[in-house]
């Protein structure tokens, strides 16, 4: 089964993509941080990842 990570600081937008990749059978990851989603990839296979490009400043460390 595939699956994807998404990198989102909005939590709601991440829920809401986990449950319509669910819809076709794919699983799906959230992160709500770069950190958090760097971590993932480095512990984790995905085939995919979906990323937001606008985080806000209280998101990214740097």
């Amino acid at each position: 089964m595939p699956t994807v990570l998404i990198i989102d600081d909005n939590p709601s937008v991440g829920t809401a993509l986990e449950v319509l990749l669910s819809l076709r059978a794919i699983d799906a990851v959230s992160a709500t941080s770069p950190e958090e989603g760097l971590a993932l990839l480095q512990r984790e296979s995905f085939d995919l990842l979906i990323q937001d490009m606008n985080f806000s400043e209280e998101t990214t460390s740097g």
